[in-house]
């Protein structure tokens, strides 16, 4: 199926066709539900919560233990081998507004070993 990008200021797509807008990555489960969004180093939920903290690919929780990563540019899912991984803890910035989901995706086939983001 092909989709029609209508190419507005502020709004590029990466080369895997992840849309950013103004600096926004959006991010999908492994299952291909909408997730939220990444702005900066910070993962925000659809709902507005502030829910994560990125070092590179990885997003660590506001306690600093190890959440998931992103692969294949906006997939979030998790490598139980890595649960050890922590950083600093960190506090949460206060919410934003919601925002609407974006439509789902299909489902990834995931690396072995890797599970969906919750």
């Amino acid at each position: 199926m092909t989709h029609a990008v209508l190419n507005l200021p502020g709004r590029t797509h990466s080369p895997s066709g992840a849309l950013r807008t103004a600096g926004v990555v959006w991010l999908w489960t492994a299952a291909g539900e909408s997730f939220g969004y990444r702005l900066g180093d910070e993962l925000w939920s659809m709902t507005g919560r502030h829910c994560g903290r990125f070092v590179g690919n990885q997003v660590f929780a506001r306690t600093g233990s190890y959440r998931g990563e992103v692969i294949d540019d906006n997939r979030l899912v998790a490598d139980p081998a890595k649960r050890h991984l922590s950083r600093p803890a960190f506090t949460p910035s206060l919410g934003w507004v919601g925002m609407p989901g974006r439509i789902a995706r299909p489902p990834l086939d995931m690396p072995a070993g890797y599970e969906d983001f919750a």
